[in-house]
């Protein structure tokens, strides 16, 4: 697996978890990546839960990588945020730090194979941001990860 398809694994994997995390709790999830997606969510009164990529590197070289992601929540009416503050809490004990989060390509209706391991570090809330409906909280996760050489 070339290093495009573990970035591509590794989303994939982080969006089936987010997204299996809000469909259980019966909130919208929200690719933040996918502009179209963002739009047509951002036109409704629903809360949702939110992931957004961020950088993906080498460290040092490949197979090892570094990378960080953003989880979190969008609330409506929410004048004491803490509707915000409990989903975007819950969304992050997805991804418990120095946690062990086998990495599948995802990206196909079938479950692909076994490609590597992330894990996550640190998190940190992430300033709350806001569009005409509603507000954001995002907390922000670095990550390590090992792609299999196989």
């Amino acid at each position: 697996m070339s290093q495009d398809n573990f970035l591509l694994a590794v989303k994939s994997t982080l969006e089936k978890r987010v997204k299996a995390f809000a469909d259980s709790s019966s909130l919208l999830y929200v690719d933040l990546d996918d502009k179209t997606q963002t739009e047509t969510v951002l036109g409704t009164n629903q809360p949702a839960l939110v992931l957004l990529m961020g950088n993906f590197d080498t460290d040092p070289i490949d197979p090892l990588y570094a990378g960080s992601f953003h989880v979190g929540a969008r609330a409506v009416d929410d004048p004491s945020n803490y509707a915000l503050l409990g989903n975007t809490g819950k969304v992050a004990e997805l991804f418990p730090i120095g946690g062990r989060i086998e990495v599948f390509d995802e990206s196909d209706v079938i479950q692909g194979a076994f490609v590597g391991v992330l894990v996550p570090g640190e998190q940190g809330v992430d300033i709350q941001t806001y569009d005409l409906l509603s507000e954001f909280r995002l907390v922000a996760i670095p990550f390590k990860a090992q792609r299999l050489l196989i």
